[in-house]
């Protein structure tokens, strides 16, 4: 548990399992009390209000609810190593035409895995969205890493919620094309 103390773990990992705590200051106050009976309420667990033995393993255990088919494409973000694929060569604006194709082609679907909402009407879901299949695969692994390093109330609370669309194919502003 490194340098950090028991209290700190802890209402780092109820916050990681998505029972939100507040500061993750160390002080197990109201809030921190309440997520700890939310979770052993969730997972089966005798509701003692305590970090007992059943309710520190179940804390031990991973949080995220990446699919395992898809959770090899995510990168360990705590390691030194670099990543090859951040070093993706994209285009630059004279040359996105050739590297793209013409404007609306080659678009395909990526699934969302998370709840999302027009920004405009807030009432109607939104599961997928569409992007040109040369880039849906980072896409989706970006997708798929925020669903594994943030709840629904932070993905909600950064707004990641809100989809305001992805293609608009008009003139572009400024310019004659």
């Amino acid at each position: 548990m490194s340098s950090m103390s028991f209290e700190m773990w802890l209402q780092s990992r109820l916050t990681a399992h998505g029972f939100a705590c507040g500061l993750i200051d160390g002080e197990i106050g109201p809030k921190t009390l309440h997520a700890l009976r939310g979770f052993q309420t969730a997972r089966g667990l005798p509701i003692t209000s305590q970090a007992d033995e059943a309710t520190v393993t179940a804390l031990k255990a991973a949080s995220s609810r990446v699919p395992v088919e898809v959770s090899g494409f995510i990168p360990d973000r705590d390691s030194d190593l670099p990543d090859d694929r951040r070093k993706t060569l994209w285009p630059r604006q004279k040359d996105v035409l050739s590297f793209y194709g013409p404007v609306g082609t080659g678009q395909t679907r990526v699934e969302v895995p998370w709840g999302m909402r027009l920004a405009w009407d807030l009432d109607v879901p939104v599961r997928t969205i569409t992007l040109h299949s040369k880039v849906a695969a980072s896409a989706e692994r970006a997708f798929h890493k925020i669903r594994g390093l943030y709840s629904d109330r932070q993905i909600k609370d950064l707004g990641l919620d809100l989809f305001g669309g992805s293609l608009n194919v008009r003139r572009m502003r400024g310019g004659s094309r």
